[in-house]
């Protein structure tokens, strides 16, 4: 959210691409990703590299499971698309897809065993929220 802000672009969160990780992308109205001029990853402040969430490959996260449940149009969607400023949230099943606005029941649940908790995302402010 802080990055789309902070930009003045669109932001994407892909969980699409990869199953079980989340990348972040400077992106378009479309949700692009690179190679598409224009679009690029976003560098996480710290390590320099990509942004890129992968509870599998981390050793502290190994056999916890993370899902994005987009909510637009009524089912889940696997992507979520920022746009400038923060003015719009919508639901994207790949480039170009748009399903609709971002819904309530939002969020990307994770889950180990029986055990699980969804970071939830509200649909009207962005705002994220921890069980």
């Amino acid at each position: 959210m802080s990055e789309a802000s902070r930009t003045g672009g669109y932001v994407l969160v892909d969980g699409k691409s990869t199953a079980g990780q989340l990348k972040l992308y400077l992106s378009n109205v479309n949700a692009e990703v690179p190679p598409v001029v224009g679009t690029s990853a976003i560098n996480d402040p710290l390590t320099k590299r990509a942004a890129v969430l992968d509870v599998a490959a981390n050793p502290y996260s190994q056999g916890v499971t993370l899902t994005p449940r987009f909510m637009a149009g009524g089912q889940p969607r696997p992507q979520l698309l920022i746009g400038p400023g923060l003015t719009q949230m919508r639901g994207f099943d790949g480039a170009g897809s748009s399903q609709g606005a971002l819904q309530a029941g939002s969020g990307i649940q994770l889950a180990f065993g029986s055990q699980g908790a969804t970071i939830a995302i509200d649909s009207a402010t962005g705002m994220v929220s921890v069980p």
